[in-house]
């Protein structure tokens, strides 16, 4: 059972994008039970769901369809993952809202993105 709680973006902070910082509407928080899937690359690592998105070379890539060996674009360039593992939890994820310029932002210095 999925639990989703937003907050406004009521102190109007911003998030580093790939073209700089950019505003958003707020916060969904979400408890959920699913697998998550760690990536590593050589500087840093990110746990995300299964149907997280991430954006590569232009396009938009389900972190269930990754594998060891692929590349991820990231604030330091590209990078190539070096381990990934899963896990079943109940867990709190985050997704920010209504990014300007296409939901796109990094996360853990990772680019990312929100189709919302």
């Amino acid at each position: 059972m999925e639990q989703i709680n937003f907050k406004p973006n009521t102190k109007k902070l911003k998030v580093l994008t790939p073209s700089g910082y950019k505003s958003f509407s707020g916060i969904t928080k979400i408890l959920t039970k699913k697998k998550l899937l760690r990536f590593e690359t050589e500087t840093t690592a990110i746990e995300v769901t299964e149907n997280h998105k991430f954006y590569i070379d232009d396009n938009i890539v389900l972190a269930n369809d990754m594998a060891t060996g692929d590349i991820l674009d990231t604030i330091n360039g590209k990078q190539i993952i070096t381990n990934i593992s899963k896990k079943d939890i109940e867990e709190y994820t985050y997704e920010l809202n209504d990014v300007d310029g296409g939901n796109i932002y990094y996360t853990n210095g990772i680019v990312s993105h929100n189709c919302k």
